[in-house]
């Protein structure tokens, strides 16, 4: 079983700074890097889902170009029904983020600027749940004698199901 740090995160931000900190954050956690993608614009983001699903997808609702991170996650769930996706919104985007948890689009808010800790126990919780789920459906489907069928529907090709252990943030 792979821990979570082996976890696919897309992460979905047009702002440099914004987006350096979080790969800097999913580092310092000891995510994989090998496993974390990057996308500036929602183009790139289903580009990047094109190539394969994340386990989580971390999405900021305002992207450049006049980019919206909820219609990233509307696309992203009609591909992928099972990924995990957080978004992250800005106070003044707040009335639009609520209306994307309200429809299910997203698992978790994430308000900008973000707090480390928070931002982290977010990524874990939806990366815990998809283990719980997919935990489930190997049941089901061991029961029913077709392994990896529903799972491969959900979220892609076969792999382990993370570890419930939470990542550690390194200090330094």
């Amino acid at each position: 079983m792979l821990g979570l740090q082996h976890a696919r995160i897309l992460v979905v931000e047009s702002d440099p700074v914004s987006r350096g900190s979080l790969l800097r954050l999913l580092a310092k956690a000891g995510f994989d890097q090998a496993g974390v993608r990057v996308a500036e614009t929602a183009e790139e983001a289903e580009d990047r889902l094109a190539e394969g699903p994340a386990d989580v997808l971390l999405v900021a609702l305002r992207l450049a170009g006049g980019g919206n991170g909820a219609e990233v996650m509307s696309r992203a769930r009609a591909q992928w029904p099972g990924m995990a996706r957080v978004l992250m919104s800005s106070f003044a985007d707040i009335e639009r983020a609520g209306d994307a948890l309200q429809s299910g689009l997203a698992a978790a808010l994430v308000r900008k600027p973000w707090d480390d800790t928070l931002l982290l126990r977010e990524v874990e919780g939806a990366l815990r749940a998809q283990a719980m789920v997919d935990h489930r459906l190997h049941m089901v489907e061991r029961a029913l004698g077709t392994v990896g069928v529903m799972r491969q529907q959900r979220i892609g090709p076969q792999r382990d199901v993370p570890a419930l252990r939470p990542p550690r943030v390194r200090e330094g």
